[in-house]
């Protein structure tokens, strides 16, 4: 008997908060959301910092990218996908490597979305070219290619 007074307790509690949260929904909060394509940063802060993004750090992961031969493992994969014999690729980096192609893919195409670019958008979307070519058809990324395998290995 004593539990079911505990259990009572704690429905009659939850109602009561539930029924006031319902009640003051929408009028606690003072402030709209927008979207981050309808906002301009200007300040002088902010402002530098996307800037620098845009003209330095974008650019530089992107080269970052060819140069330590990201972008050569889903080549290689790719290949090693269309053919029905081993090609013995082995792949380069670390396992985790073709986190930083889709981390920069990301943060440009963010980029392109408030500051219009058309180069890097045709950049990107050579990147993409390359990705979508790793890719098995229900859209998983086969970039490690497997040893003994025409299919590559998951990361």
């Amino acid at each position: 008997m004593k539990g079911y007074f505990k259990y009572a307790a704690l429905a009659i509690a939850l109602a009561a908060i539930c029924s006031c949260a319902s009640k003051n929904k929408g009028h606690d909060y003072p402030y709209t959301p927008v979207a981050f394509t309808s906002v301009e940063v200007s300040d002088a802060f902010w402002g530098q910092r996307l800037k620098a993004s845009r003209e330095v750090t974008i650019p530089l992961a992107f080269s970052k990218c060819e140069e330590t031969g990201r972008y050569e493992n889903f080549v290689q994969a790719a290949q090693q996908m269309a053919s029905s014999e081993n090609l013995g690729f082995r792949v380069g980096g670390l396992p985790f490597d073709d986190t930083d192609v889709y981390k920069t893919i990301e943060g440009a195409s963010y980029i392109l979305q408030t500051y219009p670019d058309p180069k890097l958008e045709a950049y990107i979307d050579s990147v993409l070219v390359i990705v979508a070519a790793a890719q098995e058809p229900d859209g998983r990324g086969r970039h490690r290619p497997l040893q003994g395998n025409r299919k590559a290995q998951l990361p």
